[in-house]
């Protein structure tokens, strides 16, 4: 769009305040997504205040807004309307002229201000740490810790000063910062870009290269614009279980596992027999395909809720029959508390605990709802004059509404995405089916990929997929696998050419050393020596190559070894080589070089070894 303004809004905790200092509120805006100040307006007294005030008005819905520290950018998002509703509504331009805003400071009023004459401003004055004037934005995207610097006034519109609290960058310069903080992401950026112009895409590359932990950045950065776990606050967290699927494939998984299937249940009497159920891929898209639209009315959940607490109370209650009002039916909770039952008992007299076993009817949730949505309860429709009874009941007394389903559905505008790791471990064909269709890039959607399962004539109206499956355009499918493992001749060139291939190579994947989280940031420089050495050493060896490379995963173990170098090799990498050179003539001459290379300096030529920290 052409009207997006870009603004830079700096992040400065107090007038003697540092970089250091401001990341940490750098992190809470993050989390939080926001941009705020903790400047007090006491009285509107000053040029300085009136200049970002009226530069603030400028701010539009749909800009950008880069998140800055004292002199650093580090990410960027789009501005939006404020998420806090309003406690009082003011004006800035009545502020401005009036030069008084001293009962609006933070320590004389506690809420929300909103200003009529800027759609993005407000000022949060609740609470004691928290306070600050605020502009939201819908997320941070390509937070890069370290950050750009920003201090160029070459960067920034005529009429800028150095100290603006809020600035308007020049447009040019504004998507120069962008395209310079995605190229920050280096591998990460590389492997989004791929799979949003695929949608499939499956990393390959040798063990230890952290590619299942590569494909959850890349989740994250397709959905919040976020890379680390750290960054995302609780709301993006509980987004993110919702949106994010998971499964590791093995040589025992299967369609039904994967798609849909029948699966054994055992009934209230103890009767075992079979259901459809969905696997864990079409339950995932059943997520993403749809949202109902607000003229759905079904409240069955919540009033189950009620009738189960009325019989924990009161043990039972007597539901009149539909076709003789003065006639009824006792209904208490089964004995496991999940469905309902309507027990005889000796003499028809109600004894806790005394019925006659054998001669009792079950009704389950599941029949009940069936029962409300109009269809039957069993297949067979037995015993269903009880469920209507049943469901009449919670009407009458429990405040169960009419059902009426929805007209049609609205699309999902969120993304998904499903990771597959080891995904070369199954039987592809025969756990995808005729999946090998729909998740076929171009035929994505339901116009284009729609197919018929194998269950299909067991799936019940209502369901999303009644018509038929097929995967939304919204879903992204990552599959990880290594390339040197002899399962991988398994997949077919009709699973290749769905999926496109990424490389991640053990050099690509050395920031995993310097997180400073993973316990050995006093190793991670020899450990990256170690590396490179050793893998120089392996692609020397015939048969072998970059795919067999040690990927910097293995040398995360060693805050396991109190950063023994030697104890890594005996307990990791030297087995994980020999299996690599199985067959080989000479193994053990080559096991002795490898680990000369692993332990040794070549630089130096003087045989000491690096010390085993």
């Amino acid at each position: 769009m052409d009207n997006i303004r870009y603004w830079t809004f700096k992040h400065k905790p107090g007038e003697k305040a540092n970089e250091d200092k401001c990341k940490e509120l750098i992190l809470q805006a993050v989390r939080n997504n926001y941009v705020f100040m903790q400047y007090e307006y006491g009285f509107e007294d000053t040029r300085k205040v009136t200049q970002n005030w009226n530069r603030v008005r400028k701010v539009s819905e749909g800009d950008v807004i880069f998140l800055r520290g004292d002199k650093n950018i580090y990410a960027y998002g789009y501005a939006i309307r404020p998420r806090l509703e309003a406690d009082i509504k003011l004006k800035m331009q009545d502020i401005i002229d009036n030069k008084d805003h001293g009962k609006y400071n933070s320590s004389d009023f506690c809420g929300i201000i909103h200003f009529e004459d800027s759609d993005v401003f407000y000022e949060n004055l609740d609470g004691e740490e928290n306070w600050g004037q605020r502009i939201d934005v819908d997320s941070w995207r390509l937070y890069y810790e370290n950050g750009i610097p920003a201090q160029s006034q070459d960067l920034y519109q005529q009429g800028e000063n150095e100290y603006g609290v809020l600035k308007e960058l020049k447009p040019e310069k504004g998507k120069e910062i962008i395209n310079e903080l995605y190229n920050y992401l280096g591998m990460k950026g590389d492997v989004l870009s791929l799979l949003k112009t695929n949608h499939n895409l499956i990393l390959t590359g040798a063990p230890g290269t952290g590619k299942t932990y590569l494909a959850k950045q890349v989740a994250r950065l397709l959905l919040f614009g976020k890379t680390n776990e750290n960054e995302l606050n609780d709301v993006e967290r509980k987004q993110f279980n919702e949106q994010y699927g998971f499964v590791q494939f093995h040589p025992s998984y299967d369609y039904t596992d994967f798609v849909e299937g029948l699966r054994p249940m055992q009934d209230e009497t103890g009767n075992v027999g079979f259901e459809r159920k969905d696997g864990v891929f079409k339950a995932f898209c059943k997520k993403a395909v749809s949202l109902p639209k607000n003229d759905t009315i079904d409240n069955f959940n919540e009033t189950w809720d009620k009738l189960v607490a009325t019989l924990n109370e009161n043990n039972y209650i007597d539901v009149p029959f539909l076709s003789n009002k003065s006639k009824s039916f006792r209904v208490e909770l089964n004995e496991y508390g999940t469905g309902l039952a309507n027990r005889t008992y000796p003499n028809d007299i109600y004894e806790q605990g005394g019925w006659i076993s054998g001669q009792s009817k079950f009704f389950s949730k599941d029949q009940l709802y069936n029962i409300y949505r109009g269809l039957p309860g069993v297949p067979s429709g037995g015993h269903d004059n009880y469920r209507r009874a049943i469901v009449e009941e919670m009407k009458k007394s429990l405040g169960l509404k009419p059902y009426k389903e929805g007209n049609s559905v609205e699309k999902s505008d969120k993304n998904f995405v499903f990771i597959i790791d080891e995904i070369n471990r199954g039987e592809i064909s025969k756990i995808f089916g005729e999946l090998f269709f729909s998740i076929d890039p171009e035929y994505r959607g339901k116009e284009k990929g729609k197919i018929k399962t194998q269950y299909q004539n067991l799936i019940e109206q209502g369901d999303v997929f009644y018509d038929g499956f097929y995967v939304p355009e919204n879903v992204y499918i990552i599959g990880t696998m290594n390339d040197i493992d002899r399962s991988v001749e398994s997949m077919d060139f009709a699973f290749r050419r769905r999926f496109a291939f990424k490389e991640i190579k053990a050099i690509d994947r050395v920031e995993m050393l310097y997180d400073s989280n993973n316990g050995i940031e006093n190793y991670a420089d020899k450990a990256k020596e170690r590396m490179s050495r050793l893998n120089e050493e392996i692609e020397r060896i015939e048969g072998l190559s970059t795919a067999y490379h040690i990927g910097p995963a293995y040398f995360l173990k060693l805050k396991n070894y109190d950063g023994s170098f030697q104890d890594l090799w005996d307990n990791h990498l030297e087995g994980l080589l020999k299996e690599y050179m199985r067959g080989m003539q000479g193994v053990e001459d080559k096991i002795k070089t490898l680990k000369e290379a692993y332990n040794n300096p070549k630089a130096t030529n003087t045989g000491d070894a690096d010390e085993n920290l």
